[in-house]
């Protein structure tokens, strides 16, 4: 009898119990089922229930344990096994968690779109996606209004990039729930993405009417205004961002490029500081702020502050090397390693500090572009204490003391305006023998030869510094002129469109690759009397060989540092007149203030 009430009395405990789960009473529940481990310690319900209990509390550890253990006495608990998966999921454990939503599954295989949802989850945090886009669509067959499959399987596609199929995801999520603010506002940044800007503007102004709080919405329309060049828009809303979280530096930073873009240089420094004095080690808004320094010629603290650009994530890494970086230009009879950093364009400029570097007494290695390589070797033959390597090369650290990145010569050799004034007018040489066939074949009694450039292909502002080859048709009427294609990339279609439309001929040299072969384009450039060019690898090139060059630049966004702020000449390449857009995103004023001055 004792054994039979002792019994009623635990299912009466065990009901109380879940009828407090059920409740919300989580606190009452869980004494209840820590008293009933005394009584039944291994009963899986209690082992369950308590560990959920736990996993709710935050005690993620204690509830797996406890999950595991209920498992362990009733492995046909469907639900328990689910929720052992999450917590294993919340503690990062994706691939241990993937096992239990599969065994959920087999359990249960069609009624629960959540455990389908959560493996979608297990599946994307361990890089398998296809796994994790088929389950997501499980769930939504399931479910054909499970918003959270929608939402996470757009923010894959996003990830992944395909973007248009993120937005179809979230545009069926829209209908289900046409309010639902992060749908609108993850579209919106997809349509960012795909480089839609008006809807993706539309999608951000949205979010911010249903809910005006939003912090995040008004920094994704801050910058969509940006690409759009609406700058005063711009600073409203990461002004409406700052007013909601004024700690945060990313909105400082983010506020402090678009300054720049406006040209308040010093505002744009003052908000630089603000947000490396909210977060010490912020090296995006160190590297930002110590281009603003050297684009207006603060050479001695810009170059520090450049230093932290090795710190930013989306920079190059480092060379890996045990040996220590140069500090002093003083020492002698070492092996110093000038390594490449950046791109092609980056490289030139900064070679043009090897001299200074090659006098001292020492040797080196430097790296560059494999392009680059006979061009270096030709034109820096005069230093016998160099040799010059490519990018793809690793060289053993048994053959050098020292190591120190191109870019860092700057701090050594241009540290103020006035160390400009020794700076070569050009330190490239082309191929002569190239260089008189060339004339013999473009060269016509006369004809004056114009090269020409347009394009970038900089994956990140290369739109940005980019004209289209119609764009310089008025340039392109000026009379008794042969013009040269010194683009690289597919340029046919465009010549020829020009061609036809206008009866301009543009002559491209096809035994030349302007992209692989440096030694043909810098001969191409050579030959011409002198070279109009967008900023590109090209503009670098032409002003190295000291040719005179015109060089358009956009107004704000895609223009480089080192091309500074004012002024229409170049501390860096003195063969060099800056033709400046006076706003965004127009060409059409900076084309005719050229033709002007040439006629």
């Amino acid at each position: 009898m004792k054994k039979e009430l002792s019994s009623l009395k635990t299912q009466q405990l065990l009901i109380k119990a879940l009828k407090h789960c059920q409740h919300g009473n989580l606190f009452e529940a869980k004494n209840i089922y820590q008293s009933l481990l005394k009584i039944i310690p291994s009963h899986p319900d209690v082992l369950g229930n308590l560990g959920t209990i736990e996993l709710q509390h935050g005690n993620i550890e204690i509830g797996v344990d406890y999950l595991k253990n209920s498992i362990k006495k009733n492995p046909l608990q469907p639900t328990i096994i689910s929720n052992l998966g999450n917590a294993l999921l919340e503690l990062g454990r994706a691939e241990e968690s993937i096992d239990y939503f599969e065994r959920a599954i087999k359990l249960q295989p069609k009624d629960n779109p959540e455990v389908y949802y959560n493996l979608g989850r297990a599946f994307r945090i361990a890089k398998d996606f296809d796994k994790a886009i088929n389950s997501y669509e499980k769930a939504l067959k399931i479910d054909t209004h499970h918003i959270p499959s929608f939402l996470n399987l757009g923010f894959l596609y996003n990830e992944l990039k395909q973007y248009p199929l993120a937005i179809n995801c979230f545009n069926e999520g829209i209908k289900i729930q046409p309010k639902n603010i992060q749908l609108i506002y993850n579209r919106g940044v997809s349509y960012l993405n795909l480089n839609s800007f008006l809807p993706a503007l539309a999608d951000f102004k949205l979010v911010i009417d249903l809910d005006n709080q939003f912090e995040l919405a008004y920094i994704q329309k801050s910058i969509t205004l940006k690409y759009l060049y609406r700058y005063d828009e711009a600073i409203v809303n990461i002004n409406s961002a700052i007013n909601i979280n004024n700690l945060n530096a990313d909105h400082f930073n983010l506020k402090a490029t678009i300054l720049e873009y406006l040209h308040q240089y010093d505002d744009a420094l003052n908000h630089y500081d603000i947000a490396i004095n909210l977060r010490g080690n912020f090296a995006e808004a160190k590297k930002n702020k110590a281009l603003c320094l050297l684009s207006r010629n603060h050479f001695d603290k810009g170059w520090i502050l450049f230093e932290s650009r090795w710190e930013v994530e989306s920079y190059q890494l480092p060379l890996a090397s045990e040996k220590p970086l140069l500090d002093d230009f003083s020492i002698q009879d070492k092996v110093i390693y000038i390594w490449s950093e950046q791109g092609v364009g980056d490289q030139i400029i900064y070679s043009s500090l090897l001299l200074d570097a090659l006098k001292s007494k020492n040797n080196f290695f430097v790296s560059v572009d494999p392009r680059l390589i006979s061009l270096y070797e030709r034109s820096f033959c005069g230093a016998k204490n160099v040799k010059f390597i490519s990018t793809k090369d690793r060289l053993s650290e048994a053959d050098y003391d020292f190591h120190i990145p191109i870019g860092s010569l700057g701090k050594f050799f241009r540290d103020s305006i006035k160390a400009f004034s020794n700076h070569p007018s050009g330190y490239l040489k082309s191929r002569t023998d190239l260089n008189e066939t060339l004339e013999k074949k473009l060269k016509k009694t006369n004809q004056r030869v114009i090269g020409i450039s347009w394009l970038s292909k900089n994956n990140q502002i290369g739109q940005a510094k980019s004209l289209a080859l119609a764009d310089l048709l008025p340039l392109l009427s000026i009379p008794d002129t042969t013009f040269i294609n010194l683009q690289y990339g597919e340029t046919a279609e465009e010549i020829e469109n020009i061609f036809n439309k206008f009866n301009i001929d543009i002559v491209s040299v096809k035994e030349i690759d302007n992209y692989n072969d440096f030694d043909g384009l810098a001969s191409l450039i050579s030959i011409c009397d002198f070279v109009i060019t967008s900023s590109n690898i090209t503009a670098h090139l032409s002003a190295a060989l000291n040719k005179k060059t015109y060089l358009l630049l956009p107004h704000s966004h895609g223009k480089i540092w080192y091309w500074g702020t004012t002024g229409n000449t170049s501390l860096w390449y003195p063969s060099i007149d800056i033709f400046r857009s006076k706003t965004p995103g127009n060409w059409h004023g900076v084309i005719k203030e050229l033709w002007s001055a040439l006629k």
